[in-house]
């Protein structure tokens, strides 16, 4: 897909988030559960597969269906039969949502109040994602990319992350959050912080600044990469 400017022509270059790839190789391990919310065309569910090796667990949910089928397709590619693929939204609770796609990327919204908008719409169904954790599967891994709807998607695993304490990679859009999640970069942060964790932000070279427990720290630091977003790495604390 070398059309996809976001996505697809890096990852043919061998180039995409070379940062967070990096991080993954990094603390992935054979027998592992990953959980890739926001799967996109597959790299990161693909990556992870090939670190947890068979013994692993990988879930993959995207709802953007060319994406799904991508995934499907490199999934049966790879032989991968340990992972998973749900084609829907991870959101809070279930539902149904609009989706807004630009390439392979995209972003997700209520439907419309407005009946010509709403049959208008491409809808997609939306789900919890503690729902669709088999019974008995550890998660060690969570990694979330959802345009700002990073919030909504881990309130949906909000009994996962009791549980099971996973690593949490998170792309952080601090400007995305109120208009997709409803909340400020700052309370995402705290809503992790609580849990917890404490929040390392990833260098371009796939180390991690010191973990912080404060979010002015972190918030300056977003403000310093001068990007459009930045990768956490929230860790339990002991």
């Amino acid at each position: 897909m070398p059309d996809d400017l976001d996505v697809g022509r890096h990852v043919q270059s061998n180039n995409y988030e070379p940062d967070v790839t990096l991080v993954f190789q990094r603390l992935l391990r054979p027998g592992m559960g990953v959980l890739d919310v926001g799967a996109n065309i597959g790299y990161f569910s693909m990556l992870s597969a090939s670190l947890v090796g068979p013994s692993g667990f990988v879930l993959a949910v995207e709802p953007n269906p060319e994406n799904a089928r991508m995934l499907e397709a490199s999934r049966r590619l790879n032989g991968y039969e340990h992972v998973t693929i749900a084609q829907v939204a991870a959101g809070r609770s279930t539902g149904l949502l609009a989706l807004h796609v630009a390439q392979s990327n995209g972003t997700t919204s209520d439907p419309s109040l407005n009946l010509e908008a709403l049959l208008a719409a491409r809808t997609v169904p939306c789900i919890a994602i503690d729902h669709l954790i088999p019974a008995g599967q550890r998660i060690n891994l969570i990694k979330v990319d959802v345009e700002g709807a990073e919030y909504n998607a881990l309130l949906g695993c909000s009994d996962l992350i009791a549980r099971d304490r996973p690593v949490i990679i998170s792309e952080f859009s601090p400007d995305m959050m109120p208009g997709i999640s409803g909340v400020s970069g700052e309370e995402y942060l705290h809503w992790i912080l609580a849990r917890g964790y404490d929040i390392g932000v990833i260098r371009p070279d796939g180390t991690t600044l010191p973990p912080a427990r404060e979010v002015d720290v972190i918030m300056a630091q977003y403000q310093a990469r001068g990007r459009d977003h930045i990768d956490l790495l929230a860790t339990p604390t002991p």
